[in-house]
Formats: structure tokens, C-alpha cells, sequence
């Protein structure tokens, strides 16, 4: 590690206090005050320290937040700016495949699929895959939670849980839908006409059309549209909904690029 670090140092000098990587990874404009600030995070004790900034740990460093005699620190792996232009526009999903901010998963040759891998695109990003995915919006349906038939996870159970992450922006039933958390759910702004050719084709054959599968009283059967992660046209990641409130608080700390190792020490 002595001479990794001797290296970066003798990088940064040449190119003008500005370190950068032959793969051309972004350049560390201060090499001394980062790891001074690294230093002085790392030095301090906290009351939680929240493995993942994915989807629960944007939650979690929110909640205890508010609780300014709680100190709070967030470790990811993945990157920090969950705020890019190709993650905030929904269409540039196309970009975020195979990018930067997948981890890039896959099965190992699957016997269904003739040998073939199967590829899992999962978000490497502060927000996790809500940062990554097509913003549909779709819990399931109760029977789904009822059939574990484990204690604390019925439908009756998870429902308030679900409703207290929403705002629902389209009016529906507030039955099923919350209405003041930060997590916003709205309609598509802009449908394909080949898509509502399909939905009435689907309702004329019987299929039954729904305009809210969240509604649990209504058959999760039928065609219909799903509602979206989505504040005016632009992605409502989880990062956006939960990190932002968290970071207003001066006690809670973000770490990003920051593994866990198996031997439970800091890398």
C-alpha cells in the first residue's frame, strides 16, 4: 500500500496536482484534502453506519436523520451522482445498461435459456436500481403477501408500510395510496398510440381492463397501464426521495466507492 500511495502522489505531481488513472477514471483534483477528509470521517463514531445507499439505505439514513443526537454514516460501493442527466431522464435507461452504474450481473449458463447467461442489470449508485430500472411502479397483489403467511407480512401488514412511502399524484383511491411522503408516483406522460391499440384489443378479448393495479379490492387480472416513479417527467430514484431529505442533516455522513469486506474491516 506504501508504494500504491508513493505512485498516486508521483501521478498527481505530474499531471499538474491533478491525479488521474491510465484508464481514465476522473482525476482527484486534491489527493491531500480528500484523504484529510476521508481521515476526519472515519475518525469519528457513529450510532449507525448503514451498509448500501440502494433502496433500504436511502431510507434508513433518512429516518434517524431527524435526530440530531444521532450521528450517521453511509457506505456504498457505487457511485454518488445519482442526479446524472442520463439516470434523471426515464428514456436514458438505454445508456445505463452495461454502464458505469450496473454491476453487470449474470447467471451461469442456464438450462432453460440453451446455455445461455441470463443478464441481471443491477444499480451500482447511491439509490441502488431505482436509479437504473423503467420507473414502473407495481407492489404485487395481496395474495402475493398473504400466500408467505409469515407473521408481520400479510397484505394487511404491508400496506400501511407501502402508503407511507407514496405520494400519489394521480388521484386514485386514497385506500392504497399515500399521499404525503417524498416518493412520487405519477402517470406516463407520453403513450405510444400502438400501446392503447393493445389495451383495447386486450379488453375487447375479455381480458377486463384495471386503472389501478395497487387497488386490492379490484382483480389483478385485465390490461391496463402501470404508474410511474416519477416527479414532472423526471426519475423520483429513491436516492432523490430519501437521500436528499437525509443530506440536509449535518449529521449524516455518505462514503461512496466503499466496500465491506468479509473480514469486517473498512477498504
Amino acid at each position: 500500500r506504501f508504494w500504491s500511495m508513493i505512485l498516486v502522489l508521483l501521478i498527481q505531481v505530474v499531471n499538474n496536482g491533478e491525479a488521474t488513472t491510465m484508464a481514465g477514471v476522473e482525476a482527484i483534483k486534491n489527493l491531500p484534502k480528500s484523504h484529510d477528509a476521508e481521515a476526519k470521517v472515519v475518525e469519528k463514531p457513529y450510532d449507525y453506519i448503514i451498509a448500501g445507499g440502494g433502496l433500504a439505505g436511502c431510507v434508513l439514513a433518512e429516518r434517524p436523520s431527524a435526530d440530531a443526537s444521532k450521528r450517521i454514516l453511509v457506505l456504498e460501493a457505487g457511485r454518488p451522482d445519482y442526479r446524472a442527466a442520463f439516470i434523471r431522464i426515464p428514456a436514458g435507461i438505454l445508456r445505463l445498461f452495461r454502464s458505469v452504474y450496473d454491476w453487470q450481473y449474470e447467471t451461469g449458463g442456464e438450462k432453460a435459456s440453451n446455455g445461455r447467461n441470463v443478464f441481471l442489470q443491477r444499480g451500482k449508485v447511491l439509490g441502488g436500481s431505482s436509479c437504473t430500472n423503467a420507473c414502473l411502479h407495481h407492489r404485487g397483489s395481496a395474495k402475493d403477501y398473504d400466500d408467505w403467511d409469515i407473521p408481520g407480512w400479510s397484505a394487511e401488514d404491508i400496506l400501511p408500510v407501502f402508503m407511507k412511502c407514496q405520494k400519489d399524484t394521480t388521484g386514485r383511491s386514497p385506500e392504497f395510496h399515500g399521499k404525503d411522503r417524498p416518493w412520487v408516483m405519477s402517470e406516463v406522460r407520453y403513450q405510444n398510440p400502438l400501446s392503447k391499440r393493445v389495451l383495447e384489443v386486450g379488453a375487447a378479448a375479455g381480458l377486463g381492463p384495471s386503472d389501478d393495479f395497487h387497488d386490492w379490492l379490484q382483480s389483478q387480472d385485465g390490461v391496463g397501464r402501470l404508474q410511474v416513479l416519477e416527479q414532472n417527467g423526471e426519475r423520483c430514484s429513491d436516492a432523490m426521495a430519501y437521500l436528499d431529505l437525509a443530506r440536509k442533516h449535518s449529521n449524516v455522513a455518505i462514503r461512496t466507492g466503499t466496500m465491506w469486506s468479509d473480514e469486517s474491516t473498512l477498504m
